[in-house]
């Protein structure tokens, strides 16, 4: 048990024998791995109403002009499997008053863990039913134990931190976030929900520049 501030805070070390595996490939020492069997098929979540609306304001021919849609499908794709970290390689939007038969919008994703091969395939065949068809590729996802990543924090999603930063300090939030984590979550290495405190403190302060509340040159 360690204290932080008025926060207490039980760390993990050991590891279930069903999510460890150990490896001494090309090291002087074992390597330790979270690993955890790829969801069976089929997968799939739901896009909000409200959040494809907001994308389909920002689009232009087949792209959109933000990359709040990153955060709406990567937020997606953590109800179906939590433990990979997820970046975003390319993706395509059906054009606006097409008629052409084809997905209303379709990406493709890869785990930001080195050592971790997972990719992912996400389609939205209609915009009435907005649901989104999750393909993993892949039959295991594999994560070292000294590793950490998360998503880099864009559009909307900072937007959302920024209002709750007016009411508590970043040390604060990044501390409440961590508690939040389940213990398979904290040993997974997956922080896309608990920013770091150097991130919350330049949101912070973005913020407050930009509300006039600090004085520029």
């Amino acid at each position: 048990m360690r204290q932080f501030g008025n926060f207490s805070f039980t760390f993990f070390h050991q590891i279930s024998s069903s999510t460890l595996s150990v490896s001494s490939k090309g090291s002087a020492e074992p390597q330790q791995f979270f690993t955890h069997k790829l969801p069976n098929k089929p997968c799939f979540f739901y896009i909000k109403h409200n959040d494809w609306v907001k994308l389909k304001r920002k689009q232009e021919n087949r792209q959109f002009k933000s990359l709040n849609w990153t955060n709406v499908i990567a937020k997606g794709i953590r109800t179906v499997h939590p433990y990979c970290s997820f970046g975003f390689k390319r993706y395509t939007v059906k054009s606006l008053g097409s008629r052409k038969k084809c997905p209303a919008f379709a990406c493709s994703g890869y785990c930001l863990f080195e050592d971790c091969s997972v990719q992912v395939d996400v389609k939205v065949e209609s915009e009435y039913s907005l649901r989104a068809d999750v393909i993993f590729h892949g039959d295991m996802m594999n994560h070292r134990l000294d590793q950490l990543k998360r998503r880099r924090i864009r559009s909307h999603a900072r937007t959302k931190i920024s209002k709750k930063l007016s009411s508590k300090l970043p040390r604060q939030y990044h501390l409440e976030s961590l508690m939040k984590l389940e213990e398979d979550m904290m040993e997974s290495g997956c922080r896309d929900d608990v920013p770091t405190t150097g991130v919350l403190k330049n949101i912070a302060y973005s913020e407050r520049k930009k509300t006039g509340c600090i004085r520029t040159k």
